[in-house]
């Protein structure tokens, strides 16, 4: 089963629509703590391989871990770099 906040952030990414996100999918995708540049090639990136057949399951996957969001866009063709997120700094800590 998706977790509804990867499901809101795959859609949110098909339909071309940032509005949409919450401060968690920022925050859970990191796409928080960025410039305007840095965000835009981060959901862009999420937002090619949402297209090109990545699925809810794959973002599911991916959520909270930058290592694992830059291996899924990298999956389909792109080199952006997600840096650790919230919940790998959280981990570092236990």
């Amino acid at each position: 089963m998706v977790r509804p906040i990867s499901q809101k952030v795959y859609d949110a990414v098909m339909l071309d629509s940032a509005a949409m996100l919450s401060h968690a999918c920022l925050l859970d995708f990191g796409l928080d703590r960025c410039t305007d540049e840095e965000f835009t090639d981060r959901f862009g990136a999420l937002q090619t391989a949402a297209r090109k057949g990545a699925t809810p399951e794959d973002f599911d996957n991916a959520l909270g871990e930058g290592v694992k969001l830059t291996a899924l866009v990298a999956k389909y063709g792109s080199d952006v770099k997600f840096p650790k997120t919230a919940w790998d700094l959280f981990a570092e800590c236990e």
